[in-house]
């Protein structure tokens, strides 16, 4: 009962967070400090899918931002920009009601993609941006040399544009792409470019990462970053290596325990959580 409690909890934490009580109950508020690195004219606003427990098989369902600036893209969990803009607004008081403080919460619980990523135009660099439990880590990756294999005699429409089929494989899977030639921008959903038009449909051939765009936004809006300082700089396989250990063993970062009785400690094995990263090798 006490492993299920706990994974309850560390689901919750991770999930979903709302806090009942005092409606009138001051709160203090967190700092936000943020960089706008570039503008961004065009948005591709995206529905995506993924599988968070391949046993299960469940599909998660959330919402995705692709900004594209003169120098920069940003894609993103549309709902970081929302709570991003709530933390924003509400850092300019030294305190908050329950109410506006749940707004934050229940941003943060739709909050799907744990990752952000980060592309400067003109260098050959994507800088990741993702958590582990409450860490936050940042490591750069060199844009991959995608092979696509563009199957020209398939076609359909999205957003009433002619789209294009390309395969291709990267990182232990199979991802198929729906692109678009009469929107010339190098670029899509995650990592994902380097085809003639911008990608509107992205999957794996095991449909557990499922992107699908359903409007394009022609606005400016700035592309920032955030100025956290409790960032950790790291490498990619240090990253991916940590986050592995992480579901393993959960609590070897969340240091909680049980006693039977005062001063006897009852030892938990390992309780692992659900891992299907977008990346399998």
């Amino acid at each position: 009962m006490k492993i299920a409690l706990f994974l309850l909890l560390l689901t919750t934490i991770l999930y979903g967070q709302h806090i009942e009580g005092n409606p009138n109950a001051r709160i203090r508020t967190s700092s936000y400090s943020a960089t706008t690195i570039d503008q961004s004219h065009q948005q591709i606003y995206y529905d995506y899918w993924f599988v968070k427990n391949p046993r299960s098989g469940l599909k998660s369902h959330h919402q995705a931002l692709l900004q594209i600036g003169e120098s920069h893209t940003k894609f993103f969990d549309y709902f970081s920009l929302v709570r991003d803009s709530l933390v924003e607004k509400y850092s300019h008081f030294t305190h908050v009601k329950l109410a506006e403080y749940n707004l934050i919460l229940g941003a943060s619980s739709k909050i799907g993609l744990r990752f952000t990523v980060l592309n400067h135009v003109n260098e050959n660099t994507f800088h990741i941006y993702n958590r582990i439990y409450s860490q936050s880590y940042m490591y750069p990756i060199t844009v991959p040399e995608f092979k696509w294999s563009l199957t020209r005699d398939e076609q359909k429409q999205l957003l009433n544009y002619p789209v294009k089929k390309a395969v291709c494989h990267y990182r232990g899977r199979t991802w198929i792409a729906w692109y678009t030639e009469e929107i010339p921008i190098n670029s899509g959903p995650y990592v994902f470019k380097n085809l003639p038009g911008l990608i509107l449909e992205l999957y794996d051939d095991q449909m557990h990462y499922h992107f699908l765009a359903t409007a394009i936004e022609l606005q400016s809006m700035p592309i920032y970053r955030r100025n956290d300082k409790n960032i950790v700089p790291t490498t990619e396989s240090l990253y991916l290596k940590a986050e592995r250990n992480f579901h393993e063993d959960p609590s070897s970062l969340i240091q909680t325990k049980t006693y039977s009785s005062p001063g006897i400690e009852i030892k938990f094995p390992p309780q692992s959580l659900p891992y299907n990263p977008i990346e399998m090798d």
